[in-house]
């Protein structure tokens, strides 16, 4: 048994070949962590703490790339104010407390009337994938009643994944084979193992608040005049509303332009967590089940695709968009999607 009583992980015998140049410097480094830690290594071992190291890196990565796309987003919102730069940053921590407010208050309460699924061959998908991916314990598995072929990742204090009723009955029926799931879950895995939740609710704090408030200024600005019951509204009250109404959309154009950075960042999350999924299964896997998806979601008319909960959140966003609209999408195209598994399922 593993850790915590878990299987054991699969051992696949594999032969590598190694130049003397490599092999050499793989022997030196299990040499010294042997000697640093005074214990024998094997070369598995090493192999495993490198690649343990890549992942990492890989976390700070994102976080610094993270950590960028909100400051510009500050600096595009706040810079036309003639901030300081010592205001810039206590704006920008404010703005990171909102986004924290948001994930950990906020965004496990945006989805009730979901339930526990009990279908015992998913939850051992979820169980397996989550072991693999390094979890000490899998996500919480949610279903939401909604016809719509989809999953979702919320995080928070209790990760969950999300699958709509309409996914559950595509495997159930045979639409979607076990491996193609175990792709569409891994893939919401791959959002909970990167923090991608918390990640956008950081670079969307600000945004939302200047969209919001550009909203209710525009609002209070044309009701000025609207609610005005003389034959003539004032000229103080005519300016006031033109200020007013300039005003809120400055805010609202503002929040448009950021936005913009705010959606690159969330299109590049759904590329990283579709590589998750298929490090997790095989890109084969994941090819089918996006292309699949996209078929499937294709067979509901698009009036009722807009009634659907949640339409901008999910996994898979099956519209067809110009290039400037795409600038403003959370999801990159899915024919861009499975070119890029196929491109990786070559190299495996």
């Amino acid at each position: 048994m593993g850790p915590g009583g878990s299987p054991p992980e699969e051992v696949k015998p594999v032969s590598l070949q190694l130049c003397e140049r490599d092999f050499s410097r793989l022997a030196w480094l299990k040499a010294r962590l042997s000697y640093r830690r005074k214990r024998m290594y094997s070369f598995e071992e090493v192999i495993s703490l490198l690649l343990d190291r890549e992942e990492k890196i890989k976390q700070i990565r994102l976080w610094l790339y993270t950590i960028l796309i909100f400051l510009a987003i500050t600096a595009i919102l706040f810079i036309p104010f003639g901030i300081t730069i010592k205001t810039f940053f206590l704006v920008a921590g404010i703005g990171a407390i909102f986004g924290l407010i948001s994930f950990y208050l906020l965004t496990p309460r945006a989805f009730p009337g979901t339930s526990l699924i009990p279908d015992e061959k998913i939850n051992n998908i979820i169980q397996k994938l989550a072991r693999k991916a390094g979890f000490s314990q899998p996500p919480r598995l949610l279903l939401l009643n909604t016809p719509e072929i989809n999953a979702m990742a919320v995080g928070g204090a209790t990760p969950s994944v999300i699958l709509t009723s309409g996914l559950v009955a595509a495997h159930q029926n045979g639409a979607l084979t076990d491996e193609e799931l175990a792709a569409i879950i891994g893939h919401e895995i791959g959002h909970l193992k990167h923090h991608d939740g918390l990640r956008r609710s950081l670079a969307s704090a600000w945004i939302s608040i200047f969209a919001t408030g550009g909203e209710i200024i525009t609002s209070i600005g044309t009701n000025l005049v609207l609610k005005d019951q003389s034959a003539h509204p004032s000229v103080f009250t005519v300016c006031a509303s033109i200020f007013l109404v300039g005003f809120g959309l400055f805010f609202k154009g503002l929040s448009k332009i950021a936005s913009a950075l705010y959606f690159h960042l969330s299109r590049k999350q759904e590329y990283d967590a579709d590589d998750i999924g298929a490090q997790l299964t095989h890109p084969n896997h994941m090819k089918s089940a996006l292309a699949k998806i996209e078929d499937l979601n294709k067979a509901l008319v698009e009036k009722e695709m807009q009634q659907l909960p949640f339409p901008d959140l999910w996994q898979v966003k099956p519209k067809k968009l110009s290039i400037i609209d795409r600038l403003w999408t959370t999801h990159p195209p899915t024919e861009e999607r499975i070119a890029r598994q196929a491109e990786l399922a070559s190299f495996i």
